[in-house]
């Protein structure tokens, strides 16, 4: 495999790092659940040369779950699980940002830091999620920078 098609592979595996039971009476109940992503919703990285510009659709569920040490926690299948603060219908992240796992490529590790996530709902039945920030992919050849952002839409499926 060229040097190339493992970047651009590697990229690709970030947007599968972006892809969340149960409901209450709490002020944050309305967020905790399973969502479904909405068509059209993506990760968008920017990556140096020979990448370049890398745009992936978001597909899968999301699964927000009360936290123990925040209000809400979204189940990461990287096992990053950011932790989020909710004021309103805006739930914020707030520790948790970086994360280091595999890559979707063998060899490659990848690093995620997010420097903004948000969370948007004001029904309890569709969610805005909206973050950027980094990730850096390492290999025995070399490491590859790439800013990213996140804007996906998800609807509600189950409250649990």
């Amino acid at each position: 495999m060229t040097k190339i098609a493992l970047w651009v592979g590697a990229v690709g595996a970030l947007a599968a790092s972006a892809a969340g039971c149960g409901g209450g009476e709490s002020p944050y109940a309305r967020f905790i659940g399973t969502w479904q992503s909405v068509a059209g919703s993506t990760i968008q990285a920017a990556c140096p040369a020979p990448v370049g510009n890398v745009n992936n659709e978001l597909r899968g569920n999301l699964q927000i779950l009360p936290a123990l040490d925040a209000n809400l926690v979204v189940l990461d299948p990287n096992g990053c699980d950011p932790l989020f603060t909710v004021s309103g219908n805006v739930a914020t992240a707030t520790a948790n940002l970086s994360c280091s796992h595999p890559g979707q490529q063998m060899g490659v590790t990848q690093e995620d830091v997010y420097t903004s996530l948000t969370l948007t709902t004001v029904d309890g039945k569709t969610l805005q999620h909206a973050g950027m920030g980094n990730a850096t992919f390492t290999s025995a050849a070399g490491s590859l920078r790439c800013t990213f952002t996140v804007n996906a839409n998800w609807k509600k499926v189950s409250n649990e």
